[in-house]
Formats: C-alpha cells, structure tokens, sequence
C-alpha cells in the first residue's frame, strides 16, 4: 500500500509539471542576464510590489497559465524583482514608476522593452503583446 501511494505521489507531481507555468527563477538582474546569455534567451523582469493588485492578478491568474509558461519559457529567462526591496535600485535606474511593469533585455543587456501599461487580464493578449515586444 505505500509503495502504491508512492508511486501514485510521485506520478501527480510529474502530471504537475507537466502543466506548465511561468518559471520565474531566483536570481538577481545581473545573474539573469549572464543565464540568458548561456541559455539564448531573452530576460523578463517583472517589476511588482506584494500589495499591488494588478501585480498579485498578473502573478495568480495569467503567469499560471499553461500558454503563457510554455511561451514564456521557451523564449525568457523570468525574473520577478519587487521595486521595494531587492528590486530597488534597478527600479531607480530603468525609472520604474508604476507597477507591474515590464521589462524584456536582450542578452548583451540591451533593454528591448519598456512597458508602463500595467496588468493584462487575458493570456493570450499577453502573449501577443510579447510577441510584438520581441518582433515575432
């Protein structure tokens, strides 16, 4: 009976993977710029704040999101930096003035955008606003 419910334990966490999120990983601006580098990717900072409404909806409802992750994934290093805290002095120098912002750099640390516009509630037009970001 435990081996069954091991094995049952250990195949519902691989189903979970499998649906596939946003990954925003722990690193730092500068860190994620040399991982995208090596991986030949772009980097995804999203700006936020933990009491920023848009910011909370962006991270419960749209980056959970299984088209969102495997677009994301595929084509992004994530990284999520809060603008009061670790995130404080890359806010100041990219003029971060509102949150969710969103900021894509290319792997030479080129920013390629700059988006002041705030949460999107429906994946699929973020993902076309990604896409346009990136000249796809």
């Amino acid at each position: 009976m435990k081996r069954l419910f091991l094995l049952f334990a250990v195949w519902a966490s691989l189903a979970y993977v499998s649906l596939a999120q946003t990954h925003f990983r722990k690193l730092s601006h500068d860190k994620g710029i040399e991982v995208a580098k090596t991986e030949g990717k772009l980097l995804f900072i999203d700006f936020y704040t933990t009491w920023c409404p848009p910011c909370k909806m962006m991270s419960e409802k749209i980056f959970p999101q299984k088209e969102v992750g495997d677009f994301m994934n595929e084509r992004f290093v994530c990284i999520k930096l809060d603008v009061e805290k670790e995130g404080s002095p890359y806010a100041e120098r990219y003029q971060i003035r509102a949150v969710p912002t969103f900021v894509i750099f290319n792997p030479k640390n080129k920013m390629i955008l700059y988006n002041q516009a705030g949460a999107t509630a429906d994946g699929a037009a973020f993902i076309e606003k990604m896409k346009q970001a990136i000249g796809e």
